[in-house]
């Protein structure tokens, strides 16, 4: 991404002068842009919060992100990032929502590897590589609202984005790994009075899960016109409700790149992830084709999650994917899938996001359609 010289007045009211960035390094601007339109036909007993769901609909993900860097006297490179939502009413209640900030750290890094501290996702989740058609639609997609639900190979521990303290290695023949560790389970500022190891009362939208940890590796190789990936990780966290079992989850993907194909699989294990011993399992993969000489991608992604409802019931959702994506140039894209959907479901109510459904077989197709844009 570019990086964009601030104007003075702005640069002031983040605490520098021109002077000061000039001298020492630079403040930037970033951020991505995206709106969706959606068409579904949901299954006829659906309901979403108690209604019939609408079979059109239009869903947007936008940020701002504020990045500084500069070299100190020693030779470390020290940088923030700030990311706005772009955003301030909560969908399902229509009230003004308090977490304006999504993500923001701060890093130094060197020789040594870098060390990263604030709200970020664990290592599990920054080394994993899924297929996203155009890096946006996939079964693993970011802005993806689908009318069975979705499942992930990304499955929260911590409850995301809480505040932590990450290292990441140099990489070594291909080889790199990393580490985190999130003390509590909150996203923003908590005072050292309200930090209890067992005070998860849900005051402070507060996520149940602290003492959390994450390990992973990743490996890329080049082969000629191949490259080769590798990734790996493990989280784990202690639930602080006494009754509630611990949380943690496993991930693991390959791929390989070839003249404009890339290929490649991916698998998660959430443990006590729907509750005290019933897990959750997910295994897909995609094929990716980018047309030399062409703003063109094509790709059809695959998923399969099962769900443990409770300790003799499963549930199984089937997700398949076939998607474009047309490059427009200055990082604007427009992108659009299809997207087919089987969910079985145990006897008895079941839900899905937002979405209930009486259970048996059922099944969606969801047609996407999208503009992006990059800065």
């Amino acid at each position: 991404m570019k990086k964009v010289l601030l104007g003075t007045s702005a640069l002031v009211a983040v605490g520098l002068t021109a002077g000061d960035a000039l001298a020492q390094g630079y403040i930037g601007l970033g951020g991505y842009w995206r709106n969706w339109a959606m068409f579904a036909d949901f299954p006829s007993n659906a309901r979403v919060n108690g209604a019939v769901p609408r079979d059109f609909w239009m869903t947007s993900n936008s940020e701002i992100f504020f990045k500084g860097e500069t070299k100190l006297n020693n030779g470390l490179i020290f940088g923030f990032r700030v990311e706005l939502e772009a955003w301030s009413d909560n969908a399902s209640t229509n009230a003004l929502s308090t977490d304006q900030i999504d993500e923001t750290w701060g890093y130094v890094k060197g020789a040594f590897g870098e060390i990263r501290v604030g709200e970020e996702d664990d290592v599990r989740k920054l080394k994993g590589w899924s297929p996203y058609v155009g890096g946006l639609l996939g079964t693993d997609s970011p802005d993806g609202v689908y009318a069975l639900g979705t499942g992930t190979t990304y499955p929260n521990v911590d409850g995301n984005d809480s505040q932590k303290i990450i290292y990441f290695s140099p990489t070594f023949g291909g080889f790199s790994f990393g580490v985190s560790y999130a003390p509590d389970g909150t996203k923003g500022t908590r005072s050292f009075a309200a930090q209890g190891k067992t005070d998860c009362d849900g005051s402070r939208s507060r996520s149940c899960n602290g003492q959390a940890w994450s390990i992973a590796a990743d490996y890329r190789g080049k082969f000629g016109d191949v490259t080769v990936g590798l990734d790996g990780g493990y989280s784990a966290s202690t639930n602080e409700i006494s009754t509630n079992k611990d949380l943690s989850a496993y991930r693991g993907d390959a791929f390989i790149q070839v003249m404009g194909w890339e290929a490649g699989l991916n698998f998660s294990r959430f443990t006590n992830g729907s509750g005290n011993n019933q897990d959750n399992t997910t295994f897909g993969g995609g094929v990716l084709y980018s047309f030399p000489g062409t703003p063109w991608q094509v790709g059809a992604i695959a998923q399969r999650s099962k769900f443990e409802r409770t300790v003799t019931t499963t549930e199984r959702l089937s997700h398949y994917v076939l998607g474009a994506a047309y490059n427009l140039g200055g990082g604007v894209q427009v992108l659009g899938s299809l997207n087919y959907q089987r969910r079985t479901s145990p006897t008895g109510a079941q839900s899905s996001g937002t979405t209930s459904l009486n259970g048996g077989n059922q099944t969606a197709t969801t047609l996407v359609l999208g503009i992006a844009a990059n800065f």
